[in-house]
Parts: structure tokens; C-alpha cells; sequence
């Protein structure tokens, strides 16, 4: 969703100032210059009419004229000008980018090198003091991160080399990726397995190696609702849940957001207790049915309460 959102307002930031320059464009050839489809365009049209300065009142928001042919900004609140920042707000724009250079897989390291550079540059020297030790020394990203995101962007489909901590073992997967998320300070790749033929969760500093094949990346009609996971929109907060998991799941630690109890070790059986967060609980419930016990939950008690029921249902079905 967050990429979706900075791609989102990227476009936002490009296409008021083209049609400020080019007043009366058509859509098709606004379309054509910015890079996106027609379709594309107009929604970006009727969404972007609801931004505009602080106080969001009616004379703060951004005003078009759209008519059949094309396209005029009557107010541009702003964005049509040259932005200038203070010395807080560079300073925690710099800070953000650090950040972001730092998380694998999000963005091309050396593009937000490049930018805290500039942004170090155009601040004057009444700034470089407060953003001296923020820009550091430079991100290096691994060539299998770069290879995750540049599949991601062409969209074809990978070959890993994956490691399994909890396995000890590496495997060997074919996966179309679907996006990368960023959970508990890692940054993981959600793809359909066509091995395990579901969705899984690979934490990109576990990626051995990546290969991009030569075929695009094809996930299954209906498959995404593993969104729902990470998405506090799916509920009001997250919840976390805490599980045991039996020795046969294992695997399952490896491939979603789970954390292992600090000191707490396998029982003598092989199962080891983790903590999982959740935003919907019917999806959370759906998922524990489907291990048919291998994954015992400890609390919340609602949840359990829930799992409970499901599992009372689906065997009221065989009798």
C-alpha cells in the first residue's frame, strides 16, 4: 500500500505543474507526456481535485476545469511553485531519506544517495551542520535486493536460493512476486510459491541468490487477501497473537511475521511459541484452522474462541 501511495503522489506532483504549462491539454496527450494511461489520468484528475493547502477549506483546494477535451488548473495551491524548505523540514526530509536508503528493497539506494546529496546542496550552508551526520557513509545494496526489486518492477517472475533459519536449510524456489512490505525492522518479499502453490512471506537478507526469469509474473485470479495482515485499515489496530506452533509447521516461521518469544526455546516435543500480528480476525482464524492443529492459540481468547467454532463447524460437516 505504501508503494502505492508514492507512486501515487508522484504523479499528483507531476501532473498539476504540466497542465499549469500546458493549459487546455488534451487527455490523450497529457496522457501520452506523463507516461500513464488515459484511464489513469482521469482518476488522478478527480482525486487530486481534493488536495490543496492546510485549512482544506474550499478556497484551499486545488481547482480544474475538465471538460470533454481536455484540461485547465484554475488553482494550483502552490504546487506550481518552486518548493522551498526550512532548515526543520530539510532536516527531516534528509532524515526520512536516510531511513528509507537503508531499508533493502524499497528504493534504489544510489537515486536516494543522489537526493539527500542534493537536498544537502540546496539547503545552503546555514543547514549543513544539522544534516552533516545524517548523510553518512553510502547504502550498498545486495545483488539479490536489487534483483527482487527490479523483477518487481518489470514484473517477471524470480528464481531464489532461500535459507530456512528454522530449517537450517536452503531451498530452491520459483515465485512471482507480488510486493515488497516492511514488518518489525525487516523488509520481506510477499510472491505466490508455485512449489508450496500459496502465498509466502521471504525476508529479503535470507535471499541467497535471485534470478529473474525470462516470463512474466503470473499470481492466480482471487489470490491477495494476505493484505489484510498488514493492513491496519482491514480493522481498527492490530492485534497479536500468540501461538504455539508444532514441530511439523515449522516452516511457517520462515514465510510470515512471526517472533519468536525472547529465551524461549523449542519444547521437547519441537514446537516453539511466536507471536503473530493480525488486523482481521476472520482472516487470522482461517489461517490456524488450516494448519488442522499444528497451531495452538495461546491468546488473544477471542481468537481462540473463534478457531474453536470453526473447527466444531467443519467437523459438524462429516456427521
Amino acid at each position: 500500500m505504501t508503494t502505492r501511495m508514492t507512486e501515487r503522489l508522484g504523479r499528483w506532483l507531476t501532473m498539476v505543474p504540466y497542465f499549469v504549462s500546458n493549459p487546455g491539454a488534451t487527455y490523450a496527450q497529457a496522457a501520452r507526456d506523463l507516461g500513464v494511461t488515459e484511464k489513469q489520468l482521469r482518476k488522478d484528475l478527480e482525486s487530486v481535485w481534493m488536495c490543496g493547502l492546510p485549512g482544506m477549506g474550499p478556497g484551499d483546494l486545488i481547482d480544474l476545469d475538465l471538460t470533454d477535451t481536455g484540461v485547465t488548473v484554475s488553482y494550483a495551491a502552490g504546487i506550481e511553485r518552486p518548493l522551498k524548505l526550512t532548515l526543520n523540514e530539510a532536516t527531516s526530509l534528509l532524515l526520512s531519506l536516510r531511513v528509507l536508503a537503508d531499508l533493502p528493497g524499497q528504493a534504489d539506494p544510489a537515486a536516494v544517495l543522489r537526493a539527500i546529496d542534493k537536498i544537502g546542496t540546496a539547503v545552503g550552508a546555514g543547514a549543513r551542520d544539522a544534516i552533516e551526520s545524517i548523510q553518512g557513509a553510502g547504502t550498498v545494496e545486495s545483488v539479490s535486493t536489487a534483483t527482487v526489486r527490479g523483477a518487481l518492477r518489470d514484473g517477471r517472475a524470480l528464481a531464489l536460493d532461500y535459507y530456512s533459519e528454522s530449517r537450517d536449510e536452503s531451498t530452491e524456489r520459483i515465485v512471482d512476486p507480488i510486493e515488497i512490505r516492511i514488518f518489525d525492522g525487516h523488509s520481506y518479499l510477499r510472491a505466490w510459491c508455485r512449489q508450496s502453490k500459496g502465498e509466502r512471506m521471504f525476508r529479503l537478507d535470507r535471499i541467497d541468490s535471485a534470478t529473474e526469469l525470462d516470463e512474466p509474473a503470473a499470481v492466480p485470479d482471487g489470490r491477495g487477501d494476505m493484505t489484510s495482515l498488514f493492513d491496519p485499515a482491514a480493522d481498527s489496530t492490530l492485534t497479536t497473537a500468540r501461538l504455539r506452533v508444532g514441530a511439523d509447521s515449522a516452516w511457517v516461521l520462515e514465510y510470515h511475521p512471526f517472533t519468536l518469544e525472547n529465551g524461549a526455546g523449542r519444547a521437547p516435543d519441537g514446537s516453539v511459541v511466536a507471536a503473530m500480528p493480525y488486523a482481521s480476525q476472520e482472516w487470522m482464524t482461517r489461517f490456524v484452522t488450516g494448519f488442522g492443529g499444528d497451531l495452538q492459540v495461546l491468546a488473544p481468547p477471542e481468537l481462540a474462541d473463534a478457531v474453536a467454532a470453526r473447527a466444531a463447524a467443519g467437523l459438524a460437516n462429516y456427521r
